[in-house]
């Protein structure tokens, strides 16, 4: 019907955007081809026409999967890194009032009493970045690196140093000294949990949000190359 084929020919124009934008250690070999691919996404195409937009999506996608394969592990290595953090020491307590998604993939609930040690007791940030290894570029420019700010409170709940950290970063392994100092002021001002609660939520919400655009973006390569492979070779 006609209706589908509009529908589909919708689908591979956007498609084609996010291969375009992912292309680019492929640049230089896909550019001059690119005009005429785009072309034919908008038409029925020959054989010819639909073996060129193959072999464009193909070359141009590979971007695309490495940033994936450089990406995926990384992010199940986070989630990893959270579960062995279960069983530490706590001051147990009431449960931290925290939406679903703030503390997806955490073993154990947080406690309120856990986060509250923590943001009491965090010193500032020129206290901590002497505390880690400093390998890091960023960490020597002055950035706190994870095993600094666990170090600094080594006895603190390790899931609650794991959450604080990442309401300042959104995941990342550095945290900016600039960023850090102002999340403590703000969640001590604030009284502390209400503020945090906030602070997880949309860093989780920013960490799985980009997890989720790569997981469609390499689907959606995936499906460029087979739907015009089939049109190229079948």
């Amino acid at each position: 019907p006609r209706r589908g084929r509009e529908g589909a020919q919708r689908m591979r124009v956007w498609s084609a955007v996010l291969v375009l934008v992912s292309a680019a250690p492929a640049a230089g070999l896909l550019l001059p081809q690119a005009g005429p691919v785009m072309a034919t996404v908008f038409k029925t195409m020959s054989k010819s026409e639909a073996q060129t937009q193959f072999w464009f999506f193909f070359l141009g996608g590979q971007g695309a999967v490495t940033v994936g394969a450089q990406a995926l592990p990384r992010v199940l290595e986070q989630f990893d890194s959270i579960k062995e953090r279960a069983g530490g020491p706590t001051k147990g307590g009431k449960t931290l009032a925290l939406n679903p998604i703030a503390t997806l993939g955490y073993p154990e609930p947080l406690r309120e009493a856990d986060v509250q040690e923590v943001i009491s007791k965090l010193p500032p940030s020129s206290k901590v970045v002497g505390k880690g290894p400093m390998k890091s570029y960023l960490a020597q420019k002055g950035y706190v690196e994870r095993v600094a700010f666990d170090a600094s409170l080594p006895r603190a709940n390790p899931l609650a140093l794991q959450a604080a950290f990442d309401s300042m970063t959104s995941g990342a392994d550095v945290a900016s000294p600039v960023d850090m100092d102002a999340k403590l002021q703000e969640w001590r001002a604030e009284g502390g949990l209400k503020a945090f609660e906030r602070d997880m939520t949309l860093a989780s919400v920013r960490r799985l949000g980009g997890a989720g655009g790569l997981l469609f973006l390499l689907a959606l390569v995936a499906y460029l190359i087979f739907d015009s492979g089939v049109a190229a070779f079948t």
